[in-house]
């Protein structure tokens, strides 16, 4: 039976105008209709805020902070969050509609401590010149650090957004 838990979407922002509502639109988009947006600005000096707060609803929270970096962003944006699993955005990512509903079904036939990638495009300006990276990670790890050094041995890792991760 395919359980609808809540995924939190954290997108830590800075100076991201540009891309931002684009990047928004693609978490607002998913066919998994279970999620919480979480967008902390870290001290944006264009107008990144003022498009995040035109998002602000009962689904999009948006926070602001001083500048701290991306990560202290991230860590406040997982301190806000109520999912039980967590998808990282970068405020220049954008996600396939179908990108979490396939991750949480594909979940819901694993433990609860798995974690779910899958393949992803890399692009520079529009979507439409994009390099396909397909997802390698086809085998169980008993030891999680098994799989970090092959990746790294193989010069094989995945940005943060391909990953759905239940909360530790």
């Amino acid at each position: 039976m395919l359980t609808n838990k809540l995924v939190s979407i954290l997108i830590p922002v800075y100076n991201a105008e540009n891309w931002l509502e684009e990047t928004i639109q693609s978490a607002l988009n998913q066919a998994w209709d279970n999620t919480e947006i979480i967008i902390v600005d870290d001290g944006s000096t264009d107008n990144s805020p003022e498009i995040a707060r035109s998002f602000a609803s009962d689904k999009v929270q948006v926070i602001s902070q001083k500048n701290a970096g991306a990560a202290a962003a991230r860590n406040r944006a997982f301190a806000a969050s109520k999912g039980y699993y967590i998808q990282k955005q970068d405020a220049d990512d954008l996600l396939a509609p179908e990108k979490i509903e396939k991750q949480m079904v594909r979940l819901q036939k694993e433990s609860e401590t798995t974690v779910a990638s899958g393949p992803f495009d890399y692009f520079t300006g529009e979507p439409v010149n994009r390099i396909t990276k397909a997802d390698h990670a086809y085998r169980d790890y008993k030891n999680p650090l098994d799989w970090l050094v092959e990746s790294m041995q193989k010069q094989d890792m995945f940005p943060p957004l391909v990953w759905l991760t239940p909360r530790p």
